[in-house]
């Protein structure tokens, strides 16, 4: 019998009998009996608290911050919250927190924790979701419920939540755990469909943040901001990282806009489209017709990228360069942008390297005045006078496997190259023949040193970028001329071209080091201390260990040979302070014994002076 013949006869379509079906089995793998021996077997020490660790501090960081700025919440219903885990600590936060579950185990232990509860079966048509409270503001939470629901259910329960809740937040696997692999699930999500998902019932007012294997779904209140945020890059068979940038950026992009190189022969693509709403193809990476590029015309496939974002700020970055911190800035640019402003500065870094440097990555979307230029080492351009802000709190990571990093240094040798000397030859770019100088160290260090040479020779008020031309070629002159005299002769004047760096510093006390000139090398070292963590905000890269353990490592190096032992001890300790957790472990095992070695030296000295011998032990 057809279906329209089943409609007419009062018999269920097709499609109702498939749904039926699927809540049958909902209902099932999730019935009332079933998790009242779960929660029985786990009881209140249940492994959920550990393997969701993550993701209720950020709920609780959430709801925290909701109240901070004014939103009022009575109550916060934990749905499907089972023993009260997450309620817990909501609660500890002083707000009045209600668990709705359908274990009479689970709310047992709950009550018994002191927290309210409310017995509801998601699942029964009779009792819809209701969240109204007289004069309330509720906001609901739910992690790891709404896979468990069949559909009917979980449009229910997501349609209450945004008719009758301030806000709400979701904890949902992050594609993976679907039916074939956990019975009691009903579905799986990718970042994009949730999103799409929660924007059916929120509209614009949602996001999702990725936690690792767990997406995170934040409605309502908490998801409003005064402004919309679009990230984009293009990429070229980045398969290997772009999942790890994607991820990272979701959390707070209203829009995520990927240009793929028409040449990518691997799956980029595919994983785009988990995360991004707009996925397009660059048909001409190398530049159009007037201005191509050997290989790939960087600004040009940025501005391609640009053309096609509509958010009123946009967030450049590379497909190997995801967010390293920063999210809750990204998330109120409102309050930490002054008004007017039309650039962000953010700090950038690579895994694993201790340069930091700054960017301007955040600008905002006006592709006529605000663009990219150069076909490599590209930089923006906007008009003059425009307020450009610092974002030291706004950190990204350059990180690419290994094996890709080796394929485009290889695939971008020539073309740097060449592409430097024109623009050096056709603009006068100043910052083309620094770049160019750099390009050539790996090739022709002589070659290098000529160009930035020639560059310090030019009358410049660009004082940062002359600071880090003097500080390479002094490096290349005592390491391929062996030329000391003249590399501190430009290590002395790098002050007056950036007084906030202290690089030079610690280089004059090596070079004082090396020829034994302890007194000097002690001097210039502690010049080089008085930065210590408190590094410069500057458009060019800066050494991170510059500017924390170095300097002090130095000095209780210098310390012990002068017999200095309390200064030295004092050195020794703040290189134990400053050490990153990042740091390998030999780096901090060493800092450490250096320490008990001073301690031991000044115990042998005290010891000795106890017995009338005052001689220093250096």
């Amino acid at each position: 019998m057809g279906e329209a013949a089943m409609e007419l006869t009062g018999s269920p379509s097709i499609e109702e009998a498939v749904r039926e079906a699927a809540e049958r089995r909902a209902r099932a793998a999730n019935a009332r009996d079933l998790w009242d021996g779960i929660w029985k077997r786990e009881g209140e020490d249940s492994w959920r608290q550990h393997a969701l660790e993550r993701v209720y501090k950020r709920i609780t960081k959430l709801l925290s911050k909701g109240t901070g700025r004014g939103l009022t919440y009575g109550p916060v219903y934990d749905v499907g919250g089972g023993a009260g885990l997450l309620a817990a600590q909501i609660a500890a936060k002083g707000l009045w927190t209600v668990v709705w579950d359908h274990s009479e185990s689970a709310l047992r232990i709950a009550q018994d924790a002191g927290i309210e509860t409310l017995n509801v079966d998601l699942e029964a048509e009779a009792n819809p979701p209701r969240f109204l409270v007289a004069e309330s503001h509720p906001a609901v939470v739910a992690t790891e419920v709404l896979e468990h629901l069949s559909d009917r259910a979980r449009r229910r329960l997501l349609a209450a939540a945004s008719e009758e809740a301030g806000c709400a937040i979701f904890s949902v696997p992050n594609n993976r755990l679907g039916p074939d692999e956990e019975p009691q699930h009903t579905i799986k999500w990718t970042a994009l469909e949730f999103l799409t998902l929660l924007r059916e019932f929120w509209g614009k007012r949602c996001r999702v943040e990725v936690m690792g294997p767990f997406l995170l779904g934040v409605c309502g209140d908490l998801a409003d901001k005064p402004y919309t945020l679009s990230v984009t890059f293009p990429a070229r068979d980045e398969a290997a990282d772009i999942e790890a940038t994607l991820a990272s950026f979701r959390g707070i992009a209203d829009e995520m806009v990927i240009g793929i190189d028409y040449r990518t022969k691997d799956n980029t693509e595919e994983i785009a489209r988990r995360y991004a709403e707009k996925v397009f193809i660059i048909d001409d990476p190398q530049g159009p017709p007037d201005d191509q590029a050997p290989q790939v015309h960087f600004s040009h496939c940025r501005n391609r990228c640009i053309r096609e974002c509509s958010g009123d700020w946009i967030f450049m970055t590379e497909a190997h360069e995801r967010l390293g911190k920063g999210q809750d800035i990204l998330l109120h640019l409102d309050e930490a942008l002054p008004e007017g402003a039309k650039i962000g500065v953010v700090q950038r870094t690579a895994h694993g390297q201790r340069d930091k440097w700054f960017f301007e990555w955040l600008f905002r979307n006006d592709p006529d005045n605000i663009h990219f230029k150069r076909p490599t080492h590209n930089f923006l351009v906007y008009p003059e006078g425009s307020l450009a802000v610092l974002l030291p709190g706004v950190m990204t990571i350059h990180d690419r496997v290994h094996e890709r990093t080796e394929f485009r240094r290889g695939q971008r040798k020539v073309q740097n190259r060449l592409s430097l000397m024109e623009d050096w030859r056709e603009t006068g770019s100043e910052g083309a023949l620094l770049y160019l100088g750099f390009e050539w160290r790996e090739y022709d260090d002589e070659r290098a040193i000529r160009y930035l040479e020639e560059l310090i020779a030019m009358p410049s008020k660009n004082g940062p970028m002359r600071y880090m031309a003097k500080f390479v070629l002094a490096k290349l002159l005592v390491q391929c001329r062996n030329d000391v005299k003249t590399a501190r002769q430009l290590l002395h004047s790098m002050s007056f071209d950036d007084w906030a760096r202290t690089e030079h510093w610690l280089m004059l006390g090596d070079l004082a080091h090396a020829t034994g000139q302890l007194q000097q090398a002690h001097v210039f070292y502690k010049y080089s201390a008085v930065r210590i963590g408190d590094a410069p905000i500057t458009q060019w890269w800066y050494d991170g260990p510059f500017y924390t353990y170095l300097p002090a490592q130095r000095l209780a190096m210098v310390c012990g040979e002068m017999g200095l032992l309390d200064e030295g001890l004092k050195w020794a300790r703040i290189v134990v302070e400053q050490i990153p957790d990042d740091a390998p472990e030999e780096v901090m095992a060493e800092a450490r014994d250096n320490v008990r070695l001073f301690e031991d030296a000044l115990a042998r000295r005290a010891a000795r002076q106890g017995d009338g011998d005052d001689d220093e032990d250096a």
